[in-house]
């Protein structure tokens, strides 16, 4: 498989690090940089370029993907496998979606975009025909989300939010001048429930609608929009749903839930009897995604095992049976998009060696083509370091569980330095995607890199994603101080010389790490990190508090603050002792600019320094190409530093 997909690799001319437009100078301890020569060596990994398959060119004669060509990711086109990329929407801000139609006489592009990372994400109109842009949604400080194409391709449907945290659900026509009106919900006139639409039905008479809750909570409807009703599809509480599709003749309802059990699965629904049946014998893994074909003969899905991701195609025609199997790991398997008429299927793959890209198969032949050859700036993949998988024990007694990690370690002999890195969510994973970071920290600065999946994370059942939910909060800290501990019994690591850096919950779980390991680390690199769960919650924009309290905890429960403050680390700040680097963007209306501020302030309080880099048009994490590129350079010299890395002088 791999001799199919083998990377060619194209030089690419180096640049300056670009600055960032909001300075650092309001902090007292300046934020560590490269000399010249370590940002030479830096800069390579700064220029690897991956893409994303954003689906099907309308009518299909061509495929969409997102990447960068300059600062920022945009939509491109291309009309053949291996062809030119033609970049087709420009400006400072990156296209985070892109939503193609396939009916009507002016084929169009839904697009999605913020400006500075603020989220206020809004929705615009992309003509095929003549290549412009019109706003489709409110504009404003609103958040415009999941949008979705009607059957013939004259609607959208998407979830919007105001500044006060409100949730609609709206409807509109996309070709026409008409705004955007409110769907009814029956009994609702405004709500702070969390509505997402998924499908049409196929004479858009009905909406599939996902009320949200939890990562592993929430309930399928169906919504008449003609008089707002809802009718509940399969379990009301105790489970998850991600995905839902009608079927042609609109009789039955392609699902991918729970439905109470440890993974997801696929699962067909008869839409007269609300019955539950499952369509595929069980997979030995969590299935993250499906697409049918146009003519419903092909179901793919995208298995999220212990090993990364595995493709798997079943011919319903022919009793469900798997046609083909596709094995690309170590990596991730994503984007399914099947043709809007041929049976040929759309996806991107994004391995360790391997730079995200587009890929398609068509059946029956099975045969897979290659889209897009991303660039790894002039390093063969051969010399990429591949993760291996790790099995350990987090915790002790009853609370132990298996904590798997992925190791990244340099090829070169004896006891490597360690940075370990911890995902965010904490509904999230670990996963051997591709990473430039991991390579450079690897190859340049002969570093081991671990990136652990503490109790919380994703992909390994509901009861373990729910093992760090509200008072058990701490167990994950634990779970770290376990791998500390672990690195000590073990030959290739230097446990006296670790970092440990995330970002989001995992920039908390950075700074809890500081509070009661700082005796075990050389520092912590938090970005966008949570540093007291009571003010994150007052100051998180007003639409995500809710979400975030059934996952964290309620700070308005006295008990529960005071658990907050037991584990905050702005409280504990006296305790963190380890060099300690923060970034933020500073238009986060998630982890809000003030909670890396105020835990700086309490760090410098006790007279160690906390360095804090700001980037003034970015939010929630940095996108823009030369943010990313001044963010790097700090977090490489910070570890430089610490570690007292000789190699990369």
């Amino acid at each position: 498989m791999m001799k199919l997909i083998k990377l060619v690799c194209t030089a690419l001319l180096c640049v300056g690090l670009a600055p960032l437009k909001a300075s650092d100078s309001a902090s007292k301890d300046p934020v560590p940089q490269l000399n010249e020569a370590q940002t030479d060596r830096l800069m390579p990994y700064l220029e690897m370029r991956s893409g994303k398959t954003f689906g099907w060119w309308p009518g299909g004669d061509g495929i969409l993907i997102g990447t960068r060509f300059g600062n920022t990711n945009q939509m491109h086109f291309l009309q053949a496998a291996m062809g030119v990329r033609k970049q087709m929407t420009f400006g400072a801000e990156p296209i985070l979606q892109a939503v193609a139609n396939n009916g009507g006489e002016n084929p169009t592009i839904v697009l999605q975009r913020d400006v500075g990372g603020n989220e206020n994400y809004q929705l615009y109109g992309y003509s095929t025909l003549d290549h412009t842009e019109r706003l489709l949604s409110e504009g404003g400080a609103t958040r415009n989300d999941k949008p979705i194409f009607s059957r013939d391709g004259r609607q959208i449907a998407y979830s919007r939010t105001d500044a006060s945290g409100q949730y609609q659900l709206r409807i509109r026509d996309v070709h026409g001048n008409t705004p955007s009106k409110p769907i009814k919900i029956a009994g609702k006139t405004a709500s702070s429930t969390v509505y997402w639409p998924l499908d049409f039905s196929p004479d858009a008479r009905a909406l599939l609608v996902l009320e949200y809750r939890s990562i592993i909570e929430s309930t399928l409807y169906e919504l008449t929009l003609k008089n707002g009703k809802l009718r509940r599809l399969g379990r009301a509480t105790g489970s998850a749903t991600s995905q839902a599709r009608y079927t042609n003749d609109g009789r039955q309802i392609y699902v991918l839930s729970d439905q109470g059990l440890q993974t997801q699965r696929i699962w067909i629904v008869d839409r007269e009897n609300n019955t539950f049946r499952e369509l595929l014998p069980l997979p030995s893994g969590d299935v993250e995604q499906f697409a049918v074909s146009s003519n419903e003969q092909y179901l793919a899905i995208a298995v999220n095992n212990e090993l990364g991701s595995e493709l798997r195609v079943h011919d319903l025609m022919d009793a469900a049976k798997e046609v083909s199997s596709i094995d690309l790991k170590p990596g991730v398997i994503s984007d399914l998009s099947f043709h809007p008429t041929k049976p040929v299927l759309a996806f991107t793959f994004s391995g360790a060696r391997f730079p995200g890209d587009s890929f398609t198969i068509d059946f029956p032949s099975k045969q897979l083509v290659r889209w897009t050859e991303h660039e790894l700036a002039g390093i063969k993949d051969r010399d990429l370091v591949v993760p291996k998988r790790l099995q350990l024990v987090g915790g002790t007694g009853e609370k132990a569980y298996n904590l798997q990690t992925w190791s990244y370690l340099p090829l070169t002999p004896g006891k490597k330095p360690v940075v370990i890195i911890l995902h965010g969510g904490p509904e999230g994973q670990a996963r051997p995607g591709f990473d430039p970071w991991i390579h450079y920290l690897t190859r340049e600065l002969n570093v081991a890199v671990l990136t652990p999946n503490v109790r919380g994370s994703t992909g390994y059942g509901r009861d373990y994603s729910a093992l760090d939910n509200g008072s058990l909060r701490a167990d994950a800290t634990v779970d770290v101080g376990s791998l500390l501990s672990w690195l000590k019994t073990q030959p290739d690591f230097d446990s006296d010389r670790v970092i440990v850096m995330g970002g989001s919950y995992g920039g908390y779980l950075t700074l809890a790490t500081l509070v009661a390991y700082s005796d075990k680390v050389k520092g912590g690199i938090s970005t966008v990190g949570i540093s007291d769960f009571t003010t994150f919650l007052t100051n998180t924009a007003n639409y995500r508090r809710d979400l975030r309290r059934v996952e964290y905890g309620d700070e308005r429960d006295p008990k529960m603050r005071a658990f907050f403050d037991s584990i905050s680390p702005l409280k504990n700040a006296a305790r963190i002792t380890a060099p300690l680097l923060l970034v933020q963007g500073a238009n986060d209306p998630r982890v809000p600019l003030s909670e890396s501020r105020q835990i700086q302030a309490a760090v410098q309080a006790n007279g160690k320094a906390a360095p804090l880099l700001v980037a003034g048009d970015e939010g929630h994490g940095f996108r823009k190409r030369g943010n990313v590129d001044r963010m790097r350079s700090a977090m490489a010299a910070f570890i430089i530093q610490q570690l007292q890395l000789e190699t990369a002088k």
